[in-house]
């Protein structure tokens, strides 16, 4: 589980081996894919599907604490890596993972 007080906890990126649920337990998100676009806005228990390979980044829109819950399924026959689009932004002070 992720704990962001505020802003985008990431950049434009994909994982080769990695299928993500994401689920919003409290607060807001935004998921955007390439070129911006917006993917989904959700609330409290709603939830997105990344696949594998699909290149995404997203922020909290909300005043309130964002805690979001992320489940992995990785393939281990193919390596597991962040493809960067954009530059990582250091989120350390932002984030806390639990």
């Amino acid at each position: 589980m992720q704990v962001l007080q505020s802003g985008g906890e990431n950049n434009l990126h994909a994982h080769p081996a990695q299928d993500g649920i994401w689920i919003v337990l409290k607060g807001r998100v935004k998921f955007y894919g390439k070129d911006d676009v917006v993917l989904a806005e959700l609330g409290p228990l709603q939830g997105i599907h990344i696949p594998r390979g699909f290149y995404y980044w997203f922020e909290s829109s909300s005043p309130e604490k964002l805690e979001i819950l992320q489940v992995e399924a990785i393939d281990k026959s193919v390596k597991n890596e962040r493809l960067n689009a954009t530059p990582q932004k250091d989120f350390e002070t932002e984030v806390q993972r639990f």
